[in-house]
């Protein structure tokens, strides 16, 4: 049986194409990958201004978006605690008002601010479902569901204590 000798002409063909096209085609998906990069990077930066446009017309008209709202929150949560003392209870009424005031104080209408504080802390949806955490009805640990990461570093006994609690 003689062994198969293999194409020359192939082999020499193939070398050539390589040699002269080869750079070629790899520079074509170089550049493919750049241009690829450099449209997530304009959709990137296009969704940037779109968002900068909505808070800047919600801020002419006097309109707090969420981000206003929770720096504010904060900002009345701490002013509360320094003034009372970190053990002491804080009063979800105070911090409300104490939050219009601030966001007034920074220029968005009372009204609309009272209103986004209230759409802020609406009741949400999964604050009803027994495997979330928080939750008004958590159910039993084993269906709790963990974190995005893994598995709760925090014990269950601790979660259960704070938030397994009857509801009034």
């Amino acid at each position: 049986m003689s062994a198969e000798r293999p194409n020359y002409e192939y082999v020499a063909i193939t070398h050539l194409f390589h040699a002269c096209v080869g750079d070629t085609v790899h520079s074509m998906e170089e550049t493919h990958q750049k241009s690829k990069i450099a449209k997530m990077a304009a959709e990137k930066r296009g969704n940037a201004e779109r968002s900068r446009r909505y808070r800047e017309s919600r801020a002419e008209k006097g309109v707090p978006v969420a981000r206003d709202v929770d720096a504010a929150w904060s900002e009345a949560s701490s002013y509360w605690m320094a003034r009372r003392g970190a053990t002491a209870p804080l009063h979800p009424i105070e911090i409300m008002k104490t939050t219009r005031i601030i966001l007034e104080r920074e220029g968005f209408e009372p009204k609309a601010a009272a209103t986004a504080i209230a759409v802020r802390l609406a009741s949400r949806t999964q604050h009803m479902m027994p495997d979330h955490v928080p939750s008004l009805k958590l159910g039993a640990i084993e269906y709790i569901r963990e974190t995005r990461t893994g598995p709760w570093r925090t014990p269950m006994s601790v979660i259960v204590a704070l938030f397994g609690r009857e509801q009034p």
